[in-house]
């Protein structure tokens, strides 16, 4: 709570310094934060390597740091109805493979970092085909879809393990440095 004689603009000011110096914790709270472009809004689905390191060229000449890779890199991915939890590189989309693409972006010294959804499966998915019982569910009752998703059950290790194992191979293929 924060008190202020001097109207709202200056109370809301003592509010940001009283939560940014004792409230906001982690190795990044007084260290500068890179600017970045998403591709979502420019692209949506539709993008492949070429697009993905046209904009980050464009951007990289404009002062900005890191090109984050959004939703669509992954499975057969083209719209929001299908691919969430086949978390391996498109390859219709980057053809070149993930690691070419990072180190192009790299070589503009611009930083990579890359979306994933990892709590959320597709029910057009290998994931769901594979392991339908992996989505939580209530025994006895029809699953419900919410935006042509369901999601998944991380109180069971298998779960976990096999999620964490996707994520680990595409982190660890290349030099992906940020997660949105």
């Amino acid at each position: 709570m924060v008190y202020s004689d001097s109207g709202l603009g200056k109370m809301s000011r003592i509010f940001h310094d009283l939560y940014r110096n004792n409230l906001i914790r982690g190795k990044y709270k007084d260290k500068h934060r890179l600017i970045l472009i998403n591709n979502w809004e420019a692209t949506y689905f539709d993008f492949n390597a070429e697009k993905l390191y046209q904009i980050a060229e464009q951007a990289s000449k404009l002062g900005i740091e890191m090109l984050v890779m959004d939703n669509g890199w992954f499975g057969h991915r083209n719209a929001d109805n299908s691919s969430l939890g086949d978390w391996f590189v498109n390859e219709n989309k980057i053809k070149e493979g993930l690691k070419a693409l990072v180190e192009r972006v790299n070589s503009l010294d611009m930083k990579f970092g890359i979306w994933f959804e990892p709590e959320i499966i597709s029910p057009d998915s290998e994931l769901y085909r594979a392991h339908p019982d992996w989505a939580i569910q209530v025994k006895g009752r029809e699953l419900t879809l919410c935006r042509a998703q369901y999601v998944l059950d991380y109180s069971r290790k298998d779960v976990r393990d096999y999620v964490y194992g996707m994520m680990k191979k595409i982190l660890d293929s290349t030099n992906i440095e940020y997660i949105k």
